[in-house]
């Protein structure tokens, strides 16, 4: 009996030892191309809820091909920071979004970059450039693009805001509205952080499976995270498909039949979209507003009524829309996911579903004449 316990307890030792080994190994090894003092890429933020951490560089490898995150000291999706005087001959663009608009791809690749550089190229001799600054941030909604649009833009004289609204956006903003503290109008002007479990989805809340405790434990431990993540790709658990876990559908507007609850969710999100336009048009900052397509809305899986309704809201509230859904009909309509989506997540582009993306965008702008003629 003496000898079975002193070999439990060597076994149980060298376990502990290894586990401890492999932490640090794998902590050093996942760290390297993170700066800073922290692991976490989102940091809390008193106005927006959370923010990019500034001066990050991070290797994603959620998907099929790693791409770098990288930001500068403001927190935006770029590789240097935005000089607050804007210089002469140049004209400004922020392209506003949540983790779409941000582009799971890497730099040069992501639609914000695309457009970018081809409405540089006829400019190459004219000392003139247009800059597209992407200020997207992962699981950001409406509620933070009129944070953005009310507080944040206007001290950096855009002359052009992209409002991208993702099919996550109403959901997002249901969950954020609990957080939010607000004016005598009854408008926002904070969002404040949170520590909740609960993760938002395209078609609402979701409590993530386990304890907390357990959560917590996967989130710490760099073992058991890499242990999580295969368990859960083996078992195409980590499908965004599945929604058996959802506890609060009340803002999902991909549902094929809309209820009373999620109208009205619908209702407060898009009026809030109002009050961004109104800000915009005070301040003479010109703009346009467009909807990111996700790839089930073409099988039928899920409703396509978000872009109909963003439709009638533009020409209700004359605004310019482009309406993604249709403009990239014609390519997604008729292929697998995998072609313009990630195999994974029918809810971000891939890189080729970046490049007519941005092609919708560019054809846009020029179609209804956006860019001033001398930056043509």
């Amino acid at each position: 009996m003496k000898k079975l316990f002193t070999r439990l307890s060597l076994f149980l030792l060298s376990f502990f030892v290894a586990f401890l080994l492999g932490e640090i190994i794998l902590s050093y090894a996942g760290n390297r191309y993170i700066t800073g003092d922290s692991k976490e890429i989102l940091v809390a933020d008193p106005i927006l809820h959370h923010k990019w951490r500034p001066n990050l560089t991070y290797l994603d490898k959620a998907r099929k091909i790693p791409y770098l995150i990288e930001t500068n000291s403001q927190s935006f999706i770029e590789k240097k920071d935005i000089k607050i005087k804007k210089p002469g001959g140049t004209f400004r663009i922020f392209f506003i979004g949540d983790s779409n608009s941000q582009g799971v791809v890497n730099f040069g690749k992501k639609t914000a970059d695309i457009i970018e550089n081809e409405l540089n190229l006829p400019l190459k001799n004219k000392n003139r450039s247009v800059e597209v600054i992407n200020s997207s941030t992962s699981s950001y909604a409406i509620i933070q693009y009129y944070l953005l649009v009310k507080y944040i833009l206007p001290v950096y004289f855009p002359d052009l805001v992209i409002i991208n609204i993702d099919m996550t956006d109403i959901p997002n903003d249901y969950a954020y509205r609990k957080l939010a503290e607000f004016d005598k109008k009854g408008l926002p002007v904070a969002v404040k952080p949170s520590s909740g479990q609960a993760l938002l989805t395209p078609r609402g809340l979701i409590n993530p499976s386990g304890s907390n405790f357990f959560v917590r434990l996967i989130n710490r431990s760099k073992i058991l995270s890499m242990v999580y993540g295969l368990y859960l790709k083996t078992f195409s658990l980590d499908r965004f498909e599945d929604v058996s876990n959802i506890v609060d559908t009340s803002a999902d507007w991909l549902s094929l039949n809309w209820t009373p609850g999620i109208q009205q969710n619908v209702n407060w999100s898009l009026n809030l979209l109002l009050e961004s336009v109104k800000e915009l048009r005070k301040k003479n900052i010109a703009f346009y507003v467009t909807s990111v397509p996700h790839y089930h809305q073409y099988t039928g899986l899920w409703s396509d009524k978000p872009h109909q309704v963003l439709s009638q809201l533009s020409s209700q509230n004359g605004f310019p829309f482009l309406n993604s859904y249709l403009s990239l009909k014609k390519y997604i309509n008729t292929v697998s996911q995998d072609v313009f989506y990630w195999p994974n997540d029918p809810t971000h582009f891939n890189e080729e579903g970046n490049k007519i993306w941005a092609g919708a965008h560019l054809d846009f702008i020029r179609k209804n004449n956006i860019i001033p003629p001398g930056f043509k």
